[in-house]
């Protein structure tokens, strides 16, 4: 990926931060295989239950599989054919929505958004 569009990838996903507070992370295909782009999970950032989560022995390394497995799950159910967004429970039972990432109808990456997403 070239400089210049990792850069605008980052000051985007900075500005959607900036403006919802939704902890996310966003994956992308990469030459056939899944990829993160970005992400807002820094301790400071998340909610109060999922730092807690984190903070417990294996607890950062159960979210980070959690949500690159998840994502995958999501990338191939979307690009099968299933409905848009879709909202699924992590391992730490706090809901997540994943939101496809659409381009000219083909899934090129998912958005995940996480720490609690709850229906509203």
């Amino acid at each position: 990926m070239k400089p210049e569009r990792r850069n605008l990838q980052n000051q985007l996903l900075t500005l959607f931060f900036a403006n919802t507070w939704l902890t996310f992370s966003l994956f992308e295909l990469v030459d056939g295989h899944l990829s993160l782009v970005g992400t807002t999970a820094d301790s400071a950032n998340l909610q109060p239950f999922c730092r807690y989560i984190q903070d417990l022995p294996c607890g950062a390394g159960r979210c980070e599989n959690d949500k690159c497995d998840r994502a995958a799950t999501a990338f191939r159910v979307l690009s099968d054919g299933g409905d848009g967004t879709r909202l699924i429970m992590c391992h730490a039972e706090l809901w997540n929505q994943e939101v496809p990432v659409l381009v000219n109808g083909e899934v090129l990456g998912v958005l995940r958004l996480w720490g609690d997403a709850r229906r509203g």
